[in-house]
């Protein structure tokens, strides 16, 4: 074969592999909104996939570490911490436990994937809502709510989360709307 042609053919095999990859991430999405059980986190990631935040096909805590490096995850940290004074450095540090605690959590999310403060420590709530939060500013974002008692993360918000506590979230914060 002459070299133009393996380099077509090789082109060619690319492009229905990304589709096939694509497809099968949708095919996965669609599976977990069909089952009414979200794993939170793996439900980012494919998310995240689909909307090619993060590129190619990673493992779940992965992708939730190329996610907490962008420019976008950040500020919506320095936000949130402020928020619920914690410091910013104990709650990246928890997006490494993540992969383990959320699974924990799984149950009893629909179609609408439900953060409950009492199920995780302070920080890992916190790592949660900023990653939630991340995916809200996406084009097809995931439909999430938060339920926050006034003991969560140390006590009421300085500003009640923008008015968000227990209000299902989708493309950004109610102020956003």
């Amino acid at each position: 074969m002459e070299q133009k042609e393996l380099y077509k053919k090789i082109v060619q095999q690319a492009q229905q592999n990304a589709a096939l990859n694509g497809i099968a991430l949708n095919e996965k999405t669609e599976k977990l909104k069909l089952q009414h059980n979200f794993n939170v986190h793996e439900a980012l990631v494919f998310q995240a996939t689909i909307e090619g935040k993060i590129q190619g096909s990673h493992q779940t805590q992965k992708g939730l570490n190329i996610l907490s490096r962008q420019p976008a995850f950040k500020t919506i940290l320095v936000s949130e911490v402020k928020v619920w004074h914690l410091i910013p450095k104990q709650v990246t540090d928890c997006i490494l436990t993540l992969y383990h605690t959320v699974p924990k959590y799984a149950h009893g999310n629909d179609s609408t994937i439900t953060l409950r403060a009492s199920d995780y420590a302070p920080n890992e709530f916190a790592a949660l809502v900023v990653f939630l939060k991340l995916q809200s500013t996406w084009p097809d974002a995931l439909a999430w709510r938060q339920e926050a008692g006034e003991d969560a993360l140390g006590g009421v918000p300085e500003d009640d989360m923008e008015g968000t506590m227990g209000v299902d979230m989708k493309g950004g914060t109610e102020g956003d709307k």
